[in-house]
């Protein structure tokens, strides 16, 4: 049988694809791009709705949903601000903590816990950076839980297809897609890695490794990375 795991969007901000934002509000995409996710990996996504800002909120449908199942994944919440309650909710749902925050860009705003031997990851509310965690820490685990087992990434060395050029303070992952070079695997950036920009994540294939410390790069520079 299939892992079922819950998805949990929380933020009062968010509304659902097919209704209409008003001012403040933006629509729930991270449902949609986990599921898919979810079914790549071999798991079943079961949706559990959006909670608001109320940590009491989040904690309940969180608890119930880890009693109905297999593992977890939450988005929003996670940063330092004053409505950023899911590792909160997360404490008072009974998950022991075991990772809050990586030194990683994008996605390092994260939290990840267990709760009676069930696995929850909870993941920044903005869209690339919670595909960028998910793939990177929490698709693993969720491979593993599925049975498989090539849960392990696979690790590839690609050459840059064109400069990147900002500096990388943390080790910073991009994304990309391959081509077949003469010299090996060629990786393709697309035209913005923002952090809120979900086109980006179109047609990738691979991320790559850039080492934290890191000035900008050239064209042809080799980095280490992994297939998604």
């Amino acid at each position: 049988a299939r892992p079922r795991v819950a998805l949990l969007s929380t933020g009062s901000e968010l509304v659902e694809a097919g209704e209409e934002p008003g001012p403040g509000m933006i629509r729930n995409s991270n449902r949609y791009t986990l599921t898919a996710a979810l079914a790549a990996l071999g798991c079943e996504a079961v949706y559990y709705g959006i909670a608001g800002d109320r940590t009491e909120d989040i904690a309940a449908r969180l608890e119930r949903a880890l009693d109905e199942c297999d593992a977890a994944v939450l988005t929003g919440g996670v940063s330092v601000g004053d409505y950023d309650r899911t590792p909160a909710a997360m404490e008072a749902a009974g998950c022991e903590m075991l990772v809050r925050g990586v030194r990683l860009k994008p996605g390092g705003a994260c939290c990840y816990g267990m709760r009676n031997g069930k696995f929850a990851a909870a993941l920044s509310g903005n869209p690339a950076s919670a595909m960028t965690n998910f793939y990177a820490i929490a698709a693993p685990a969720l491979k593993k839980l599925a049975g498989r087992r090539d849960f392990r990434p696979r690790e590839l060395t690609v050459s840059l297809a064109e400069a990147f050029g900002k500096k990388s303070r943390m080790t910073r992952l991009v994304r990309g897609r391959l081509e077949l070079a003469e010299d090996g695997l060629l990786l393709r950036l697309p035209a913005n890695q923002g952090n809120v920009v979900l086109s980006s994540m179109i047609g990738i294939q691979a991320m790559a490794v850039i080492p934290g410390g890191s000035g900008p790069l050239a064209a042809g520079e080799k980095l280490k990375g992994f297939l998604l």
